[in-house]
């Protein structure tokens, strides 16, 4: 059985309840996508919601071996009963395929990731993003993050800063993702990821006053999260970070 949490993937055996394989996430991700082939020799996980998007993968659930398949976001992929076709969505669209039964589909269509190491892979792609466009804070953010989640703090510390120069009003989107990315660091559990992350929210916050409409309700959900979990001052001093700025009258 496959199982998908916040940080990651893991086959599990039902009959013993062991673990057969791990495979971490990048990021800490809620929404993932799971799909087995018909014979249940390749495993499809994916997750595109939002801002955290991880795949598509394949895993041939015998060698172990992971494969990044296509190079645009799919979410998913489903094989017919007999394994004849595929159908895939992606771009708003499905598309169907013909298929081998008798040949993995991450053979057909995807590229072996060396040594099954899903984080280096993510982090190359945002290297190569950096390099094209070292001016674009979005990608500072998201390498950020994945260096928060590993705990690879020094080099998270770099990439905020980063990020925290090059971002401006115009970037409005970003404010959203940061609060998200903050929310999902503390529902996981990345206390220390999180405790870096706030003070670069928070200047956010305070540098653009009129994008917090935007994501002014991941602040709420964030408070009712700590209030929830016993985080009560925390949850106080971000009720009066919204409060200061409804006395400014944005």
């Amino acid at each position: 059985m496959a199982l998908g949490a916040s940080m990651g993937i893991s086959l599990v055996d039902m009959a013993s309840g062991s673990t057969l394989y791990r495979c971490l996430s990048p990021w800490p991700l809620s929404a993932w996508f799971l799909h087995r082939s018909p014979g249940g020799g390749e495993l499809f996980f994916a997750s595109w919601w939002s801002y955290r998007q991880v795949g598509p993968i394949i895993l041939d659930t015998q060698t172990k071996e992971l494969y990044q398949v296509l190079d645009y976001p799919a979410d998913q992929i489903l094989w017919s009963p007999d394994g004849s076709k595929i159908a895939m969505a992606a771009n708003r669209a499905i598309w169907i395929l013909d298929a081998d039964p008798n040949r993995p589909i991450s053979q057909r269509l995807g590229h072996k990731i060396p040594n099954g190491d899903l984080f280096a892979h993510e982090l190359a792609k945002l290297n190569r993003a950096i390099a094209a466009d070292p001016e674009y804070p979005e990608n500072y953010l998201e390498r950020a993050v994945a260096y928060l989640s590993a705990g690879r703090y020094p080099e998270a510390e770099s990439d905020l800063r980063q990020f925290d120069g090059l971002v401006t009003k115009d970037d409005h989107h970003i404010g959203y993702e940061l609060f998200s990315w903050l929310k999902d660091c503390y529902a996981n559990d990345l206390h220390d990821a999180a405790a870096r992350l706030e003070p670069y929210s928070e200047k956010f916050m305070e540098r653009f006053p009129a994008e917090v409409p935007s994501f002014r309700p991941l602040i709420e959900q964030m408070i009712v999260q700590h209030e929830g979990e016993g985080r009560v001052a925390q949850a106080a001093r971000w009720k009066a970070r919204l409060q200061a700025w409804e006395v400014r009258g944005q």
